[in-house]
C-alpha cells in the first residue's frame, strides 16, 4: 500500500524524512556499518554515564523513542554527519545512490572522531556530575548548572546534536568545572553572573516550551550562542569562538520576533 503522511510543521517532515534516510543508509551499508561497531567500545563507567541520561525537558515522546544507547546513537550521528550535515537535501534515487557514492570513504576517519570526542564528553560528564554531588554551593547555583546540564545532555543527544555543535562541549563541560571550581571562594560573583544570564536563558526555553510546533533547539544556533555566553561569564579563560554579550543577544532575539508563537 502507498500512504501519504502529513506533518504539522517543515522542521517535523524534514526530521522524519531524514530519519528515514539515515536508516536507508544503515541498510545500504550494512557491512562497513558492521565495522563501524568494531572501532567504538567504550569502557562500562562511559557507557553507563550514556545510558543513565534523562529524557529532554521540553522533547515529545515521539520524538525521544529509539535513543539511548550510545553504539546505536554515535552510528546515527556518524551517519548524519558523513551524509546529511551541512548538505542540500535529497530528493530523489539519484541523488541518494550519488551522496552515497561520494561520501562513504569518509566514514571509518568521522567514526574514529567522533568516538573519541564522545568518549571524551562523557568522561568530563562523569567528572561534573561528581563534583555536583560532593559539592555544597548554594542551591541557586546547583540547579542552574543542572537545567543547563538536563537540556544538552538528554537521553539521545549524541545523535541528535549536530556535530558542528557537539565538537564544543568538551570546552562547555570544562567551563561548568572551572565554574564549580570558582565558585566555592566566589560565590557572590557566580551568583551575579547567574542573576545576569537568567533573562537570556529563561526567555529561550520559555519561547521553545511555548512552540506551537514540534521544534529543535539542537538546530538553532541561537541556542549555542546562550552557552558561549555561559562560557564567558563562567569561565572566560576557555574562550569564545566570537564575541558574545547579552547586549548581542538580546539584540538578535529581538530581530526573531515573527518566530515566536503568539
Amino acid at each position: 500500500t502507498v500512504g501519504v503522511q502529513l506533518f504539522d510543521s517543515k522542521e517535523l517532515a524534514n526530521a522524519t524524512q531524514e530519519e528515514g534516510l539515515v536508516k536507508l543508509v544503515m541498510l545500504r551499508l550494512r557491512r562497513e556499518i558492521k565495522y563501524l561497531n568494531t572501532l567504538m567500545r567504550g569502557t562500562f563507567p562511559i557507557t553507563r554515564c550514556y545510558e543513565r541520561r534523562e529524557a529532554h525537558p521540553f522533547m515529545e515522546t515521539s520524538m525521544a523513542a529509539g535513543y539511548g544507547a550510545l553504539d546505536l546513537d554515535l552510528i546515527q550521528r556518524i551517519v548524519r554527519t558523513v551524509f546529511f550535515e551541512g548538505k542540500p537535501e535529497i530528493r530523489t534515487e539519484s541523488a541518494f545512490d550519488k551522496r552515497i557514492s561520494e561520501e562513504k570513504h569518509r566514514l571509518v576517519e568521522t567514526a574514529e572522531s567522533l568516538s573519541q570526542l564522545a568518549w571524551n564528553i562523557l568522561d568530563l560528564l562523569n567528572q561534573v556530575e561528581a563534583r555536583l554531588r560532593s559539592c555544597r554551593l548554594n542551591s541557586v547555583i546547583v540547579t542552574d548548572i543542572r537545567e543547563q546540564m538536563s537540556l544538552m545532555f538528554y537521553r539521545g543527544f549524541i545523535a541528535r546534536t549536530p556535530s558542528s555543535a557537539i565538537r564544543s562541549f568538551p570546552r562547555y563541560l570544562k567551563a561548568i568545572l572551572h565554574r564549580l571550581e570558582k565558585a566555592v571562594s566566589h560565590e557572590s560573583r557566580d551568583l551575579q553572573a547567574t542573576e545576569q544570564l537568567a533573562p537570556v536563558w529563561s526567555s529561550y526555553w520559555l519561547w521553545v516550551k511555548g512552540y506551537p510546533r514540534v521544534f529543535f533547539p539542537e538546530l538553532d544556533d541561537y541556542r549555542w550562542k546562550m552557552e558561549e555566553y555561559r562560557v564567558s561569564l563562567f569561565a572566560q579563560s576557555l574562550k569564545t569562538p566570537h564575541p558574545v554579550s547579552r547586549k548581542r543577544l538580546e539584540k538578535i532575539w529581538a530581530q526573531r520576533g515573527e518566530l515566536r508563537p503568539g
